[in-house]
């Protein structure tokens, strides 16, 4: 019977109905799935709690550290503050200048991490079967490596403040204010308000500096999303003195095993036998303190006191989770995807018109509930039943949330040309707005699954609900980057004039340095009320060069929109906004703060950044000392005058 379903058949079987071959292939499929589900639950341990995989180990070994080794500058991530010199790596800065002291190696921070970041732990199935929850895989690692703490008595009285080994949420810079007892891990603002999402962090420091919170100035301890260590070891008693003025070379073992969930560290002098017993053991569970995916290195600061921080060597051995495959279903899939696909076909065939028209419309409708679950850069708790769409004729419409109050640049610039006459926005409201759209960038720069790049930040896009609280909008140029990468390249610029960064009109690669350029061109519209592109004005085309020039003359203030009146506005606010806009409208993208610092400037943890009274050259490529073309308008000749001073 099941023949005749399928191939349609003759003679009595020309009076079914339509849905007959449907059924008829159905139950082949059905038949095909029962037997698959028989033969799997016969396997032998099916239904059982399989042992954890086993996995293989990886091992990073740096026996010294040179200058200009190749291999060392693309395995190791450095920060500004870091280099390698003298055979080792400086996590913290280092001079031979003994008059430069106090200038470059007070109250700094540093980081040197590997660039791979490693997959700390996962979940595993309990085998097939299994109603229990899935089980935590950690890895297991060993890292050793040798320090000197290196204390000037000469030019400081005491050492200051501490290395550590750490395992860190990411590559990025140590956050601002991180230097003295914050390690390079944290700083006061992120101390004093933790959250899930924030300090996921393990180390293990290596204090010179007694806080009023530390056993003494010679110790060491477990960090656990805090600079409040979790456990501690006085290390005099093991006879080991990191904060002498005779510096001593010391090995540090740090044994993570991920089964007992354990960390254990032993030291003793460099060059002798790993000491049999330890000098700090804890439990530790790094599943519930760093992300699935973390990076591995060592911090450094120093405060009012300093000393250096060398990394001699470093030898990390390190279990390596495999990228998720399944072969579970290869079989069964080989030999349902065809049957599938024939038994559509005849399906097809034999189907009246409306119902093949109805299914193709459910199948369309799945695509697009697939695609719009998945939208980069989407809020959190974002879901497909609340928005709306539209498809017809091969457009795809989405209905978002009515924003009563329309997008910035109708209050910035139309407030008399549409129906709905707006008043002049106030300063709290400018304010507010700008804190709304960095945290929005912050989210898809730093803390979505993947880093989403807008590519077209500017006012237009930022739209404002009932109480002028402000949504980041119009992600249809947005693109969502692979893990290993920084950068995406585009075959043509894509984005609006004004808001392009230089390098990106030239190089045709978006990153994050190039939203950053555009969040300060829309900064400045929002304080000065003037567009970015400035076309009255052929002395100053770009906004940022008229309000670098005021910058440049002492009259930074008087660039402020004048709708406001000058007692209208915070002087202090301004002034922090017109100064973080035009860092972030650096012509040079190493020069640009990040989105982390700039929330720091605008919450006022931090102070603005300081700026050039002129603006710079922009360099093209991007090394010291060069200078290059950068065009004036997108799709128009190059200009050597478009990004410089004037």
């Amino acid at each position: 019977m099941a023949p005749a379903a399928c191939g349609g058949g003759r003679g009595r079987g020309r009076g079914r109905s339509a849905l007959s071959p449907l059924l008829g292939c159905l139950l082949v499929f059905s038949l095909l799935c029962l037997c698959a589900v028989v033969c799997r639950a016969q396997e032998p341990g099916h239904g059982q709690l399989q042992p954890l995989p086993a996995l293989e180990v990886e091992t990073y070994n740096y026996t010294s550290f040179q200058e200009g080794n190749s291999r060392e500058q693309k395995e190791l991530a450095f920060s500004m503050e870091a280099r390698i010199y003298q055979g080792a790596i400086q996590v913290s800065p280092d001079t031979g200048n003994v008059g430069s002291y106090q200038d470059i190696m007070v109250n700094k921070s540093g980081s040197v991490l590997l660039q791979r970041r490693f997959t700390m732990w996962r979940r595993v199935d309990n085998g097939s079967g299994s109603a229990t929850a899935p089980r935590v895989q950690v890895v297991s690692f060993n890292s050793t490596f040798s320090i000197n703490v290196f204390h000037l008595p000469d030019s400081s009285p005491w050492p200051g403040e501490g290395l550590t080994f750490v395992v860190a949420p990411s590559r990025d810079e140590p956050p601002p204010g991180s230097y003295g007892g914050y390690l390079g891990l944290t700083n006061a603002t992120l101390e004093a308000n933790p959250t899930p999402a924030r300090n996921r962090f393990v180390a293990v420091e290596f204090d010179t500096t007694k806080q009023d919170y530390d056993p003494s100035d010679n110790h060491v301890g477990l960090n656990v999303r805090s600079v409040v260590s979790v456990k501690t070891a006085d290390l005099t008693a093991f006879r080991i003195a990191t904060n002498s003025s005779n510096p001593t070379n010391y090995t540090a073992w740090v044994e993570y095993d991920g089964a007992a969930r354990h960390v254990s560290v032993y030291m003793g002098v460099r060059g002798e036998p790993k000491p049999a017993s330890p000098v700090l053991d804890s439990p530790l569970d790094l599943s519930e303190h760093v992300p699935e995916k973390a990076c591995i290195g060592f911090t450094a600061s120093t405060g009012t006191d300093f000393e250096l921080n060398c990394i001699l060597d470093w030898t990390l051995s390190i279990e390596v989770i495999p990228e998720k495959k399944s072969t579970t279903w290869v079989v069964i899939v080989a030999v349902v995807v065809p049957v599938t696909v024939v038994a559509v076909g005849v399906a097809a065939f034999f189907l009246a018109r409306k119902l093949r028209a109805r299914r193709s419309m459910e199948r369309r409708q799945e695509r697009l509930e697939q695609q719009l679950s998945n939208l980069p850069g989407m809020p959190r708790g974002f879901a497909y039943d609340r928005v709306g769409w539209c498809y017809k004729k091969g457009q795809l419409l989405l209905v978002y949330q009515y924003m009563p109050n329309g997008s910035l640049d109708q209050h910035l610039f139309w407030r008399g040309v549409h129906e709905q006459r707006w008043p002049v926005l106030s300063w709290a409201r400018r304010y507010a707005i700008v804190g709304d759209v960095a945290a929005g960038l912050h989210y898809v720069h730093h803390e979505y699954t993947r880093m989403v790049l807008h590519r077209d930040v500017k006012t237009s896009n930022v739209l404002l609900d009932a109480s002028f609280r402000a949504r980041l909008g119009d992600f249809g140029l947005a693109r969502v980057l692979d893990d290993d990468r920084e950068t995406f390249t585009d075959l043509h610029v894509a984005g609006t004039c004004g808001f392009i960064a230089p390098e990106y009109s030239v190089g045709h690669k978006a990153s994050r340095e190039t939203d950053m350029f555009a969040f300060g061109a829309l900064v400045l519209e929002v304080v000065t009320g003037q567009l970015a592109l400035r076309a009255g004005d052929p002395r100053y085309p770009l906004l940022s060069d008229w309000v670098w020039q005021m910058h440049g003359r002492g009259a930074l203030l008087g660039a402020v929109d004048q709708s406001l009146g000058a007692d209208k506005f915070d002087h202090d606010e301004a002034g922090r906004l017109l100064l973080l806009a035009l860092a972030c409208s650096s012509p040079n993208p190493g020069d640009r703060p990040t989105m982390p610092q700039v929330l720091q400037v605008l919450t006022k943890a931090t102070p603005p950044p300081e700026v050039p009274l002129f603006k710079p050259w922009f360099v093209w490529p991007l090394k010291p000392g060069s200078r290059a073309l950068c065009p004036r308008h997108v799709g128009k000749s190059l200009d050597p005058m478009s990004y410089g001073p004037k």
